[in-house]
């Protein structure tokens, strides 16, 4: 006995202390528990957590064609940016008026520190921007920013602002479900009051464009105008001339000409209708849907993103679970909602699809080791396999 304790290596002897030891079944209770609770626990997620800081400049120059704004705007800002400490790549895209200047800092980075080294760097010279050229809008984006879950609202008898104002109403509930982070809704512009100038009225008023833009601004002010004292009572009061609805609008007084005034709605067709005309969707159903055969129709999706740290999967199954309770009561007949995307239910397919992979692994060698060694080495395997995998 005590010649095959000699024998025997440090493993072999780390081995015989664990196998006459009463903590030896604790252990294995203790990883097998804590294993089952990494799985159930362990937020499940499409994209991966890792932190990578970016950030977009966007620039605003206008009369000025792409050539321009690639030579002066483009490529002085990369030049700028790649001088900051940890950015690994600037990427820059010119158009008529517009540049747009991507900066990547490395793997790891603090994301707030990453976003004030930007801002100083632009605060610091902004007196090397060429003339005429607005101040860089300077936003931070993320993983985060990318939807977990979009809900297509579609019909075939609404246009697309129709569906907006109801996508609206559907979103307003959405946004209070716990882990939910950034919405939107794509696919409809936002509703705004559109002007059309007449050039003929406005020359024979001798108006310019710039006068009107100067008295919509004017006369759309809403601000405090201090207090009114009364029976020793303060009250603030408060400037209200916002402008409302299209006739408001049309209203507005832009001068006086041969005694009478010039009314906007006198120069210019003034009426409600999208921000930008440009931006249209249409879902289409396809062979594998429940609604195929049906032509496409207009459509709004709503976009929605998770909290950081949160879990994809639960996020996505409250939010559905809020969805359904709130189609009784905001949705109008006729509207259709399409789950368009659902990382929550991928990420959940993926994890389940490895676990089950992994079982079929430890059955395959289990059955091998069976079949040339043995059952007692075989069960041995099988043990300690998914343990190691349960503390790992």
């Amino acid at each position: 006995m005590r010649e095959n304790a000699r024998a025997l290596n440090p493993a072999g002897r780390l081995a015989r202390t664990f196998l006459h030891s009463k903590l030896t079944p604790l252990l294995i209770l203790a990883a097998t528990l804590f294993g089952l609770l990494a799985i159930l626990e362990t937020p499940r997620t499409y994209n991966p957590s890792i932190v990578v800081p970016v950030i977009n400049l966007t620039v605003v120059r206008p009369a000025n064609t792409p050539r321009a704004m690639l030579e002066q705007v483009v490529r002085p800002l990369e030049a700028l940016m790649a001088s900051i400490p940890g950015v690994a790549h600037t990427y820059g895209m010119a158009r008529a008026g517009l540049a747009t200047v991507t900066v990547r800092f490395r793997v790891g980075a603090n994301e707030e520190r990453s976003l004030v080294k930007v801002y100083n760097q632009i605060q610091s010279n902004l007196n090397r921007l060429p003339p005429g050229t607005r101040p860089p809008l300077i936003q931070s984006l993320s993983l985060y920013d990318v939807p977990i879950l979009t809900l297509t609202l579609s019909a075939r008898h609404r246009d697309a602002e129709a569906l907006r104002v109801i996508a609206e109403h559907v979103l307003a509930p959405l946004r209070s479900v716990p882990g939910v982070g950034k919405t939107w809704i794509e696919g409809a512009s936002a509703s705004a009051i559109r002007i059309w100038l007449n050039p003929t009225r406005l020359a024979a008023d001798r108006l310019t464009p710039s006068a009107v833009a100067a008295a919509l601004s004017a006369a759309n002010v809403t601000q405090p105008a201090g207090s009114l004292l009364v029976d020793e009572r303060r009250m603030p009061l408060r400037v209200s001339a916002g402008l409302g609805n299209a006739k408001a609008v049309g209203g507005i007084v832009l001068a006086i000409r041969h005694h009478r005034p010039v009314f906007l709605r006198d120069v210019a067709r003034v009426a409600p209708g999208p921000a930008n005309e440009a931006v249209r969707s249409t879902i289409g159903f396809g062979p594998a849907s429940a609604h195929r055969g049906r032509p496409p129709e207009p459509a709004v999706t709503l976009a929605i993103a998770r909290q950081k740290g949160t879990d994809g999967v639960q996020v996505a199954d409250r939010v559905l679970s809020r969805l359904h309770r709130v189609e009784r009561w905001a949705l109008p007949a006729g509207i259709h909602v399409t789950i368009t995307r659902n990382d929550g239910h991928t990420a959940n397919d993926a994890v389940d699809t490895l676990i089950e992979h992994l079982g079929l692994s430890i059955l395959a060698v289990v059955a091998i080791l069976i079949i040339f060694l043995g059952w007692r080495e075989a069960s041995i395997v099988a043990l300690s396999i998914p343990l190691i995998l349960f503390v790992v």
